[in-house]
């Protein structure tokens, strides 16, 4: 699951850390952030509560968003790459700033 992994990475904290609040082994967490083992759903439950977000936010299978590369400009690339990084509140703020401008140029 390399959402735990970036759930973490993004907390500053490390796999050992982790495995205390779950109170496994940082081997037994490394295989989750590996993919190879699955966490049962008591203990994604317990990181959601401990990332204060929801089940779905942890579980979520995203498919990768296919471009045609050639139809962007290397800006207009540089933005989907930085888009592709932010949480769910900095999309909406983000959404928010740009309907601002094009409400601006009318």
């Amino acid at each position: 699951m390399n959402k735990l992994k970036e759930l973490r990475r993004k907390h500053n904290l490390s796999q050992a850390e982790i495995a205390n609040i779950l109170n496994i082994t940082q081997a037994s967490y490394s295989h989750y952030e590996t993919n190879r083992r699955q966490p049962d759903l008591q203990t994604l439950i317990t990181l959601a509560d401990f990332y204060k977000i929801t089940l779905d936010e942890i579980a979520s299978h995203e498919v990768p968003y296919l471009i045609n590369k050639s139809e962007f400009s290397t800006d207009q690339l540089a933005v989907i790459d930085l888009v592709k990084r932010l949480d769910n509140e900095q999309v909406k703020n983000l959404i928010a700033y740009i309907k601002g401008l094009q409400d601006g140029k009318k």
